[in-house]
């Protein structure tokens, strides 16, 4: 997702909206923030969460067509800063 989706403009867009912040999962160490935050163990996940540590909605897995991908994954981030806002 990072080489293929996150370059593309319509996904640049969005992005530019959020602070983006990288949880490693495979470090043991970060299995309860992990735990609290996805509640699954699929890769790749991604979560917006609120300032306050509110978990907006969620992204878990890979979706194999491209478009399909980008698409929902554009969606997920016009559709998470929406419903922050609230």
């Amino acid at each position: 997702m990072e080489e293929n989706v996150f370059p593309l403009p319509e996904v640049q867009d969005e992005l530019k909206k959020y602070v983006l912040v990288q949880l490693y999962v495979e470090d043991k160490d970060h299995a309860d923030i992990q735990d609290r935050l996805i509640k699954r163990s699929d890769l790749p996940s991604y979560v917006a969460v609120k300032s306050d540590g509110e978990t907006v909605i969620k992204f878990v897995g890979y979706e194999t067509k491209p478009n399909v991908r980008v698409s929902s994954f554009v969606s997920f981030l016009s559709d998470s800063f929406d419903a922050a806002a609230l």
